[in-house]
């Protein structure tokens, strides 16, 4: 935890009710993206730094806490 937001794939919407399947991939529809917890400024909230807090952003936006994490996936 801390060092920057992680950009996600998923569409940010609120969470539907009822049972999620594990692979849940956020809305169909929509522009902004999930970016999950890691990271605020220095000068922010503690529980902006939980895995399981969350945002959207538009995809262009650009700030210095925002990265991402690399994913290789085996066949």
């Amino acid at each position: 935890h801390g060092n920057v937001w992680e950009w996600c794939w998923d569409r940010i919407a609120a969470y539907p009710s009822g049972d999620l399947d594990d692979d849940y991939q956020g809305a169909s529809s929509g522009s902004r993206r999930v970016v999950r917890g890691g990271s605020r400024r220095w000068n922010e909230d503690a529980s902006y730094l939980r895995s399981a807090y969350r945002d959207g952003y538009e995809p262009n936006r650009r700030d210095s806490c925002v990265g991402f994490r690399v994913v290789r996936l085996q066949n």
